[in-house]
């Protein structure tokens, strides 16, 4: 068991009540605090808007440049798992058919995994009554974005 000392931080105090009031404010006028790039963001919205209305929205314009960001984000993810997967591909050609590899920081597991596979394409050209019989559909909404093409004058 051991005691802390901690001082009083008014700055601190200060900062946390001022950020109380605003939390609270925005229960009260039910303003939506702005969305943060968690998975529990993405599950909230998606299930509060889970279909869509085949509406379209104009968004402001301070959106194009959310929109720059975003679409190089895009291309540094792309070089980025195209570099990881060169990494992993020279170690996959080292390993050859070994499952294990190991250095003096890592261990490495390449390992054999047989999957089954229900093909349902097939069974729709067979059986199709059956197919049909135990068909499901379910709705969700995908989120895709395509830079405009500017017509030239």
């Amino acid at each position: 068991y051991k005691d802390y000392f901690i001082e009083r931080d008014e700055k601190y105090i200060d900062s946390l009540i001022q950020k109380e009031k605003e939390f609270w404010l925005s229960v009260q006028t039910r303003t939506w605090p702005e969305p943060d790039g968690s998975k529990a963001t993405e599950e909230y919205i998606k299930n509060l808007y889970p279909l869509g209305n085949s509406t379209t929205v104009g968004l402001d314009d301070n959106i194009d440049g959310m929109l720059f960001d975003r679409d190089e984000l895009e291309k540094e993810i792309k070089t980025l798992e195209t570099k990881k997967r060169k990494i992993e591909n020279t170690i996959k050609k080292m390993m050859k058919e070994a499952e294990k590899a190991i250095t003096d920081n890592w261990r490495i597991n390449w390992t054999t995994i047989d999957s089954t596979k229900f093909d349902s394409v097939r069974l729709k050209e067979e059986k199709p009554d059956i197919y049909e019989q135990y068909s499901t559909t379910s709705s969700y909404r995908r989120f895709t974005v395509k830079q405009k093409v500017k017509k030239e004058d």
